[in-house]
């Protein structure tokens, strides 16, 4: 009888994970340190874009915080970034024109200088699909929609960072 019982939870906790869908989110990555950066520098982010769903993958909108400076974004094949500016700095990358299908994912990468003080950033960001369909990566770490977070950390060098303007 005990194997019987084994061999049941086995089955139900198997039938459960495959019937859990993976989250699956837009999540920002900085380079070298994937989850943090150092503060005063330039750095390449990424953003990778897994497609969860049954439809492509139509547009990625990142929203940068504001202590962010981006200057570039690297082309991707198929898709177009354009930029968003407020006041002159750019606050709002979209990507279009490609579609990413079911179980795919794309990276798409670009330029920024980091904040002057160690700092939490979160990118929001806003994904669109085929069918009209947007999911909103903007909630806390632990939602259904988590947006992403990285850890801006101390400067390499403490002569890396600029003064701070008096206010």
């Amino acid at each position: 009888m005990f194997p019987r019982a084994v061999a049941a939870l086995l089955a139900t906790l198997l039938t459960v994970s495959l019937a859990t869908p993976v989250l699956a989110h837009v999540k920002v990555y900085a380079e070298p340190g994937w989850t943090q950066a150092p503060a005063c520098s330039f750095t390449e982010f990424l953003v990778m874009v897994p497609n969860e769903r049954p439809d492509p993958t139509v547009k990625i909108e990142l929203e940068i915080p504001s202590s962010v400076t981006v200057s570039a974004a690297q082309p991707v094949p198929g898709w177009t970034a354009d930029f968003t500016t407020d006041k002159g700095r750019i606050s709002r990358i979209t990507w279009s024109g490609g579609q990413l299908h079911p179980r795919e994912f794309q990276t798409f990468a670009f330029l920024a200088a980091t904040p002057q003080r160690p700092q939490l950033l979160s990118w929001n960001a806003h994904q669109t699909y085929q069918s009209g369909e947007v999911v909103n990566w903007t909630g806390a770490p632990n939602s259904d929609t988590p947006h992403s977070q990285i850890t801006i950390t101390r400067p390499l060098q403490p002569h890396d960072c600029l003064p701070q303007k008096s206010r």
